[in-house]
């Protein structure tokens, strides 16, 4: 008996060893296959949205590479063979045991939907622009459309929502949010009506009437059939606010769903093998041509012509007006896309169009405050509320500045001069929403009776208002406290210049003023 025992007990071992031995070949097998495979020169695509670190050299200016083992080892971590494939497959792992996901950027929700961590802060209502940012925010976006009024161009601001402002039901139940209002809500109510589309409304009340999704289940952005509700409101709006235009909005056309769409979501998830998603796929004929073919619709700037539309759009936007691209064309005769960053109203200048729009989406709403858009300040018209609310708010106590305080910075835009500061750290930097700029002309600049009838009252210096964010990329734009202003040539006055400041913190105004050294 004793030796029966023995002899299963030895069995047992022996089949023990062997497996463990077995799994020990396995695992030296897998660490190993890397190795092996750059040895057999199989090359594993890169399909991630980012540069992958280059193969560093030994020699530097023929000197020995002191950081080679680092930058070696980067090298390496970016390009080993078999990459791609086990990080899909430890991420569809974590999605199938854990029900979450292997990426840091991706959150799983319900039925298979996913959604971008990036917008998480805006769905749990944390992080949100503080008062004294939507009203610097809110000023930014009225400087653009009194800029375009006063050139008689149609302006039309649009945020795209995050996917949870539309599915809200979709996201875990373990995520609960803290604030009901995100920076969308709370800056509404600052948008005029003539300027602001309001596509959060729109596209909730289409996904409460039909079956049909309006959002990508597997994609950060909307699908087709949103992008077409989107274009039809849209063009709806244009026929409204600008003269002259001969815009049809299209009528609803057939569509057939085809399961072909690689979502962003789904290659983050798994970049070896995404999931398909649906996509709506509509037969229209297209009348339009490209300026110069796109590499993708990602290029920084893409311009189409059509003989049968009429207008000229030009479109500030990111990359949720892809889809819109393809539709727009069939109704202007001239549609200028950028994605350009800063906005570059030198674009309106030289397209002269009829219609500018600012697309963004709603959770980059703060990035508006992080790089003032590049806009060619006019002489202000100094009315007579202006000036009434100017001198009845201006405090008696000028403040005591210098240029190293306000960190002046003067340089070169182009033909345009760019004069940007920031303000010194205190009451300025959380409190300071406007910013008006005076300074002596050049002497060929004619002065404007109209433009300043008043003007003496504060003093004999032309005036501007300036975006009242500064131009350093070095500050978080929630401190982001300062002003950049660009200037044309016959603005300014070379040499040494006063410089007056006016600036409205709350309902007071403050003064100083400044010497600054102008090329």
């Amino acid at each position: 008996m004793t030796k029966n025992l023995t002899e299963n007990k030895n069995k047992e071992n022996v089949w023990m060893n062997r497996i463990r031995f077995i799994f020990c070949c396995l695992f030296f097998l897998v660490c190993c296959l890397p190795m092996l495979g750059s040895l057999a020169g199989i090359e594993t695509p890169n399909l991630e949205k980012r540069t992958l670190a280059s193969r560093p050299s030994l020699l530097v200016d023929r000197k020995l590479n002191r950081d080679y083992t680092s930058q070696f080892d980067d090298y390496y971590s970016d390009h080993f063979t078999f990459r791609t494939q086990f990080i899909a497959d430890w991420h569809q792992l974590n999605h199938v045991l854990l029900q979450q996901s292997g990426n840091e950027r991706v959150i799983v929700g319900k039925d298979g939907w996913l959604f971008f961590r990036d917008t998480l802060a805006d769905y749990l209502g944390v992080n949100r622009l503080d008062a004294v940012a939507l009203s610097r925010l809110d000023r930014l976006l009225h400087l653009q459309q009194s800029w375009l009024d006063r050139r008689d161009v149609t302006w039309i601001f649009m945020v795209a929502p995050n996917k949870h402002s539309i599915y809200p039901q979709m996201m875990p139940d373990h995520l609960k949010p803290i604030h009901a209002e995100g920076n969308l809500d709370l800056l509404k109510p600052e948008l005029a009506d003539n300027q602001y589309l309001d596509l959060e409304s729109l596209l909730i009340a289409a996904a409460g009437l039909s079956d049909e999704p309006v959002y990508h289940r597997t994609d950060s952005h909307w699908n087709n059939y949103g992008a077409r509700l989107v274009t039809q409101a849209f063009l709806a709006k244009a026929n409204q606010t600008v003269t002259g235009l001969n815009v049809v909005t299209p009528a609803d056309a057939p569509y057939r769903l085809e399961r072909d769409w690689t979502g962003d979501l789904a290659v983050m998830m798994n970049p070896a093998s995404p999931e398909p998603d649906w996509q709506f796929r509509y037969d229209s004929a297209v009348g339009y041509l490209y300026d110069i073919t796109p590499r993708s619709l990602e290029d920084i700037r893409i311009g189409t012509r059509n003989s049968t539309g009429s207008g000229t759009l030009v479109m500030f936007r990111d990359s949720f007006a892809k889809a819109l691209i393809p539709l727009l064309p069939e109704s202007f005769a001239r549609v200028v896309y950028s994605r350009a960053v800063p906005l570059d109203y030198g674009l309106v200048e030289s397209e002269q169009p009829d219609l500018v729009v600012l697309e963004i989406v709603e959770r980059n709403l703060s990035l508006l405050l992080e790089k003032p858009p590049r806009l060619s300040a006019d002489l202000l018209p100094v009315d007579a509320q202006l000036l009434s609310d100017v001198l009845s708010g201006l405090s008696d106590q000028p403040l005591a500045l210098s240029v190293d305080d306000v960190s002046l910075q003067v340089s070169a835009s182009g033909s345009w001069l760019k004069i940007s500061g920031v303000w010194p750290d205190g009451i300025l930097q959380q409190t300071v929403v406007r910013v008006l700029i005076g300074l002596p002309a050049s002497s060929d600049k004619k002065r404007s009776d109209d433009a300043h009838q008043s003007l003496d009252a504060l003093s004999s210096l032309f005036y501007y208002e300036a975006c009242p964010i500064a131009d350093d990329r070095a500050l978080e734009w929630k401190n982001n406290g300062g002003f950049t202003v660009y200037l044309e040539p016959g603005q300014w006055r070379a040499g040494s210049q006063p410089l007056r400041l006016y600036l409205q913190a709350e309902e007071l105004w403050l003064q100083a003023d400044l010497t600054i050294a102008l090329p």
